[in-house]
C-alpha cells in the first residue's frame, strides 16, 4: 500500500491530465509538458502555491535581467564599431598611421602610391640641425626637414 502522500501527488497528476485531455488545446498542452517538471512535482512532499508563484517571479527576473544584458550587450557593440568606424576614416587621411596600426609596428614609414602602400623602414639618425619652421631656405616642406653631417 502507497503512503498518503503518494496517492495524494497520484490523484494532483491524474487530474491535471484529465483535464488538460479534457480541453480543446489540451493535447497540444499536454505535448509541451515537461516529464521532468511533473517527476519533479511527483517527488515533493506537498505542492506549494506560494513556492509556484515564488519560481515564476524568478523566471520573470530572469528573463528582464537577460533582456538588458542583451540589450546593454548590444549598444557596447554599436558604440564600439562607430569608434572603429571613425578611426578608419581618420587613418584614410595618414597612411603611415594606416600601416603601423595594421602592421603593429612604429618603425614604418607609409606612403598610399596609386592603389598601394609604399612602406619603408624608418633609421635612426642624429639630426645636426632640425628646421622647426617647415622651411629650408625659402621652400616650405610637408614633412619636418633636418639636416644630418654624417
Amino acid at each position: 500500500k502507497c503512503p498518503d502522500g503518494v496517492e495524494k501527488k497520484k490523484n494532483i497528476f491524474t487530474s491535471i491530465v484529465a483535464t488538460l485531455e479534457n480541453e480543446p488545446a489540451g493535447k497540444t498542452i499536454y505535448s509541451l509538458l515537461d516529464k521532468r517538471l511533473l517527476d519533479m512535482r511527483l517527488q515533493e512532499e506537498e505542492v506549494d502555491p506560494v513556492n509556484t508563484k515564488l519560481n515564476y517571479l524568478e523566471y520573470g527576473i530572469m528573463l528582464a535581467e537577460e533582456e538588458a544584458f542583451q540589450a546593454t550587450w548590444l549598444e557596447l557593440c554599436h558604440h564600439a564599431q562607430r569608434y572603429l568606424d571613425m578611426i578608419c576614416q581618420l587613418l584614410q587621411f595618414d597612411a603611415t598611421l594606416r600601416a603601423q596600426a595594421f602592421l603593429q609596428r612604429t618603425d614604418i614609414f607609409a606612403k598610399f602610391t596609386s592603389q598601394a602602400f609604399s612602406i619603408w623602414r624608418c633609421k635612426k639618425v642624429n639630426a645636426t640641425l632640425i628646421h622647426w619652421d617647415y622651411k629650408v631656405g625659402n621652400v616650405c616642406h610637408k614633412c619636418l626637414p633636418v639636416r644630418i653631417d654624417k
